[in-house]
């Protein structure tokens, strides 16, 4: 199935996909952080309904950042910084529940659930820290609202290096493109899948909760001279936009990009490890010519997964499709995986793929 056209009727046309999540029936809910709106699509991706309305008001948002669970009794979560509080629908569409976050902070992390239906969702551990002392942990929200415990996520000593611009009144800090860093997502039972992705090696838990290590040999891939000029000067121009005459204050991109990206767990299980791949040069769909900060051609990676099994064990590599848009996470059920792709004419789509799995 394909959800999303060039021209349409207006539940029909993404803008900016922010998050994707799938019930057991296979109704797939989409997060557009541009409309903004919640909407829900049968099995087949025709448009079912869409909840709330933006505005301040019950059952409204203000601004979504693509947090969004579907919990065990078929209630839809839905993540609003901008009220500060999460939205629970039940599947007819109608407001069930509000749950009040601590504080406004927006982040493209997902949310997470358990298998236990408890709800996962970030916040500020200091919230009155300098931006460059910030700690952001886990809070946990149990399905009938209440509060659990603050999870704090590994913070190993690796050492980002970052890139700072200032002004009088704020602070703007990114790290270098291709530095290693530390990864990490939640497994169905809520426990921290993390790495750092200058080694192949991930901690994790097995199914009865004994520590398991998972490693794989890989060599790393070069980034590319016109690669490595394309991430300078996007990084100089947004952090321009805090210090205007800002230049480069840091280590340089490395020669040589991290061994993995990130990591997602199926609802089975299964740890869909993203690779880094050597970068392509192709035409910008987007490119303006009148636009100043238009670049006529961008980079890109093939999107390569390593998969393995609940007990470590590698099941194998797959290739996703061109376009696969990495940057929202996708859904991994079964032999499914529902994804964001920006077709040829950078028309956003959330397309439903089949896996071959090899069998046990």
């Amino acid at each position: 199935i394909s959800i999303g056209e060039l021209n349409g009727p207006e539940e029909t046309l993404l803008g900016q996909v922010g998050g994707v999540a799938v019930a057991d029936d296979g109704t797939v809910f989409v997060v557009d952080r541009q409309a903004p709106a919640l909407r829900a699509y049968d099995p087949q991706g025709a448009h079912v309904r869409t909840f709330g309305a933006p505005g301040g008001g019950p059952g409204e948002y203000e601004s979504l950042d693509g947090g969004i669970a579907v919990l065990n009794d078929r209630r839809i979560a839905l993540r609003d910084p901008g009220n500060g509080r999460i939205m629970v629908y039940d599947p007819s569409g109608e407001e069930s529940d509000t749950w009040r976050l601590r504080g406004g902070f927006r982040t493209s992390r997902s949310m997470y659930r358990d298998q236990d239906g408890v709800v996962y969702t970030s916040l500020l551990m200091d919230p009155e820290a300098e931006i460059g002392e910030w700690v952001v942990g886990l809070s946990q929200i149990r399905p009938d609202g209440s509060p659990g415990d603050t999870l704090v996520p590994p913070d190993p000593p690796l050492g980002v290096p970052v890139l700072s611009a200032e002004a009088e009144n704020s602070i703007s800090r990114t790290p270098v493109p291709f530095s290693p860093r530390v990864e990490w997502t939640l497994d169905r039972h809520g426990d921290f899948v993390w790495g750092t992705t200058d080694g192949y090696r991930l901690h994790a838990r097995t199914e009865d909760g004994q520590p398991l290590q998972i490693r794989k040999k890989a060599e790393a891939v070069a980034v590319a001279s016109g690669e490595r000029a394309i991430e300078r000067r996007t990084v100089t121009r947004n952090l321009r936009t805090t210090q205007p005459n800002w230049s480069w204050n840091g280590p340089d991109i490395p020669a040589q990009k991290p061994l993995w990206r990130d990591v997602v767990v199926s609802e089975e299980g299964r740890f869909w490890v993203s690779r880094h791949t050597e970068g392509k040069e192709v035409e910008n769909p987007g490119y303006d010519p009148d636009e100043e900060d238009s670049e006529p051609t961008e980079w890109i990676e093939p999107i390569l997964f390593d998969v393995f099994g609940p007990e470590g064990d590698y099941l194998g590599t797959v290739r996703a499709p061109d376009g696969f848009y990495p940057s929202v996470e996708p859904v991994f059920k079964g032999n499914r995986v529902w994804a964001v792709v920006r077709d040829q004419f950078d028309v956003p789509k959330v397309i439903r793929f089949r896996v071959d799995i090899p069998p046990d």
